[in-house]
């Protein structure tokens, strides 16, 4: 074989290898990029509420997933809508599975905050009923409490809620070690976990996280309003993380009350809510302003922290789409009144309803 055949062979032996780590290995990155912006009327409904309005509220979404080429990943770079992550920052040690799991806790958390800040607001009175204590984060991978497991038992304990876990643990110590019984997968189980700090015997989050050793817990519950007719119903499967919060009150707070909120048009936005109404920072707000954008919303409400983002993107798009930070419920619910074609403002705030616990 002469030099230039040799030369030849090798090129084209390298341009294989080089086609094949572009197409064929897998990388160690997530793309986000827009995901849905979804219309709220189909999921959202209310036993007997008002009829909906002309117009529409959309929550929105980001799309994450896994980067199957170098390939793929070149053109996500070079992208404007498309954003690299690596897989380690993203998930944390979790799996693909596992990170999902986490986000479908955190729906139902939000869904539940959703309702119970919608009824306070719109002065529907309710009862709160704890129905099971979830791990949703685990910062260790080897952590006997895994994120996922339904914690229903601690040393024999029944543990519904925060507080039933607080109670159970009021006597233990730093080093001291539990047995919980968890449903792991649909099977139930039993993990020895050595608790890292004393819980303090008080349902706080933080104290109970900090003696699991870091585990994030969410109390799934279950809101009743004490009149049938106001019940709630939120088909949202297939969509995970809390930020959908505000956009499922605003829906829940319409239907609870007369009027159409949205003013006749396509009302769009993000972000966390609390069971007092209280509206928190999300993610990837610039992805959702551009998926509300590609679905036509006039109005985008952004969590006071997301703003900026939220509004440079929406300049960016172009368009006539109006972005407004909003802090709390009641905020976002007194600038869609104040919007041309949005309902009159009631007399007098609607009453807080606390429910009995």
């Amino acid at each position: 074989m002469s030099g230039t055949a040799r030369r030849l062979g090798l090129v084209g032996l390298l341009a294989a290898a080089a086609l094949w780590l572009l197409i064929a290995v897998p990388t160690p990155f997530v793309v986000y990029e827009p995901g849905l912006a979804a219309p709220l009327e189909p999921i959202v409904s209310v036993e007997s509420g008002d009829e909906p309005g002309k117009g529409t509220f959309y929550l929105t979404t980001v799309k994450m997933s896994s980067v199957d080429s170098f390939w793929s990943a070149f053109r996500s770079a070079w992208s404007g809508d498309r954003e690299l992550y690596r897989k380690k920052d993203v998930l944390g040690g979790q799996s693909m599975e596992e990170f999902a799991e986490k986000l479908r806790f955190a729906m139902q958390g939000s869904q539940t905050a959703a309702i119970e800040a919608a009824y306070r607001t719109a002065g529907v009175a309710y009862d709160i009923v704890p129905e099971r204590l979830v791990v949703t984060d685990s910062r260790d991978p080897d952590a006997a409490l895994r994120a996922g497991d339904i914690i229903w038992s601690a040393d024999g304990d029944a543990v519904r809620s925060a507080a039933a876990l607080a109670a159970a643990l009021s006597d233990r110590q730093a080093g001291d070690s539990v047995v919980f019984s968890v449903e792991r997968a649909g099977v139930r189980t039993q993990v020895k976990v050595r608790l890292a700090a004393g819980a303090g015997g008080e349902a706080d989050p933080e104290a109970l996280a900090a003696a699991l050793g870091g585990v994030g817990l969410t109390e799934l519950r279950r809101i009743e309003p004490l009149q049938p007719g106001n019940k709630v119903t939120i088909a949202a499967e297939g969509i995970g993380g809390p930020s959908a919060g505000l956009m499922f009150a605003l829906q829940i707070y319409d239907l609870l009350t007369d009027g159409d909120l949205t003013g006749g048009i396509k009302v769009a936005g993000t972000g966390t809510i609390d069971a007092e109404g209280k509206i928190g920072a999300v993610g990837g707000t610039a992805y959702k302003v551009a998926a509300a954008a590609r679905a036509g919303a006039g109005l985008f409400l952004a969590p006071e922290a997301n703003y900026d983002e939220a509004e440079a993107k929406a300049r960016a798009l172009g368009g006539a789409m109006k972005v407004i930070p909003v802090a709390t419920l009641a905020d976002a619910i007194r600038e869609l009144e104040a919007q041309p074609g949005g309902p009159p403002a009631p007399e007098s705030g609607g009453q807080t309803v606390t429910g009995r616990r």
